[in-house]
């Protein structure tokens, strides 16, 4: 019989000989948990075929040496295999015990991060954690209301904010002239920008009197309604400062600059400017400092969000004259699934793709009866067939001011060929494409795109 072994009480032998365990590293019979009569908190980490074994053969065990309560003796097994709250709370108690040990490390910790961190030391210094990742407050919407009025009143306050802290800001250099004072400025303003010199030296040089010489109502008003159409767009009209720092990245082609704040500004310090592209780049960097969660004369995320609350309370409708967002609904049809399209005349050459029948009518011919819609401007196929030069589509578009019947050439296959309405027109209610063909030669459509402008397009896919 090999030697009795004694663990936790535990006495048992019967076994061939002593094992080694393979995956025991730093095991001991001096580390195991002291148990008494009250509950305590045993740490079991298993794998799924590790668990089953194990309660396989406790259940085993337990059935030969308990018959009579075997499942309650094997339960404290079975329980530690569930999702339970008490763990929760006793790691909360132990990090609150002042005797554990683990609140004076948790606090080192803390310390540590405070005083070494760089993207926390960063975030305290209104440098905006890491300068590329947005900070999660900043990524969140800064309001949504689908009520238009109330919308373009909020992208319109929300633009002339920006202006007026930019503007502040360059009014406070107007008359420094030397890179020593400006330097002061800068780091006291945007302390974030104050480590980059040769971006302080382009402000003192180039973007200041540029910005306030190119900034106006005109493009303020501009840059309102491309806020508003991308808003509009969103699901439930909101903007985050990440959708207003890709619209001003993309007005100046910056896009691809934005993973931190030095790319930014080494890529604007590099680029030619002219005219109002010094307000979209000024602009796009106070955007990109919101969005890192830095401050801007003294405008931080607490400041900005009691700012922003209020600029949702001033409905106006000047969007309806000044903006216009458009839209492009796409219809990619197949033989499955028409869209709400009807193949007329003609054939499915393809799953994809409606071909022109063969004699006598030599036609592809598909429309639609719309619940009427507005702010139709441009009507388009896409063909891939062997599309033809000389060949011409027919688009009839019915609409509450009438009927218009236009014509244009088509164009070679895999190409988006159709015709501009002469005005944009409302109550559009009917839609129909009519291409003749030759005979010998076939033609096709297998996309539709309608184009507009407005609030109230045709209906999505």
């Amino acid at each position: 019989m090999a030697e009795v072994t004694t663990r936790f009480g535990v006495t048992y032998a019967d076994v061939p000989l002593l094992q080694t365990l393979t995956d025991g590293e730093g095991d001991s019979l001096e580390n195991d948990v002291v148990l008494s009569d009250t509950e305590q908190h045993l740490v079991l980490s298993v794998t799924l075929e590790q668990y089953t074994k194990l309660l396989s053969a406790a259940l085993n065990g337990a059935n030969r040496h308990w018959p009579d309560n075997y499942i309650e003796v094997i339960y404290p097994l079975i329980k530690a295999g569930k999702v339970s709250g008490s763990i929760c709370t006793a790691i909360a108690e132990c990090i609150a015990d002042s005797e554990s040990g683990t609140y004076s490390a948790l606090e080192d910790w803390l310390l540590d991060q405070l005083q070494n961190n760089t993207d926390v030391t960063n975030i305290i210094n209104g440098a905006g954690g890491d300068q590329s990742t947005p900070i999660a407050a900043n990524s969140a919407e800064l309001g949504a209301d689908c009520d238009l009025d109330i919308l373009y009143g909020f992208t319109s306050q929300l633009t002339g904010m920006m202006n007026t802290v930019v503007t502040d800001f360059y009014q406070k250099l107007e008359e420094k002239t030397n890179f020593v004072e400006v330097a002061g400025i800068v780091s006291a303003q945007v302390p974030v920008v104050s480590q980059y010199v040769s971006y302080v030296e382009f402000i003192l040089d180039s973007v200041r009197d540029a910005y306030l010489s190119n900034y106006d109502l005109a493009y303020e008003q501009e840059v309102a309604c491309g806020l508003f159409c991308i808003a509009q767009d969103n699901e439930n009209c909101s903007l985050t400062w990440e959708e207003v720092t890709d619209y001003f990245a993309g007005r100046i082609s910056a896009t691809s600059a934005l993973e931190t704040l030095s790319d930014l500004l080494v890529f604007i310090v590099a680029g030619s400017w002219s005219g109002t592209e010094f307000c979209d780049l000024s602009l796009l960097v106070f955007a990109f400092i919101m969005r890192i969660g830095a401050v801007w004369s003294g405008i931080d995320l607490h400041v900005l969000q009691a700012i922003v609350a209020k600029f949702w309370n001033d409905p106006d409708s000047d969007w309806m004259t000044v903006c216009d967002c458009g839209y492009e609904t796409v219809y990619d049809w197949n033989q499955s699934d028409h869209m709400g399209w009807n193949p007329v005349v003609g054939q499915w050459g393809t799953a994809e793709a409606w071909y022109s029948s063969g004699l006598p009518t030599l036609q592809c011919r598909i429309d639609r009866t719309f619940t009427a819609f507005d702010g139709l401007k441009q009507v388009d196929a896409y063909g891939r067939g062997s599309i033809e030069a000389g060949w011409t589509l027919q688009v009839t578009v019915t609409h509450g001011g009438g009927q218009d019947i236009l014509t244009t050439p088509t164009k070679t296959a895999g190409q988006w060929f159709g015709v501009t309405l002469p005005a944009a027109r409302n109550g559009v209610t009917y839609i129909e494409y009519l291409i003749h063909t030759q005979d010998g030669h076939t033609v096709n459509i297998d996309q539709m795109r309608l184009s507009g402008v407005g609030d109230n397009p045709p209906p999505v896919p």
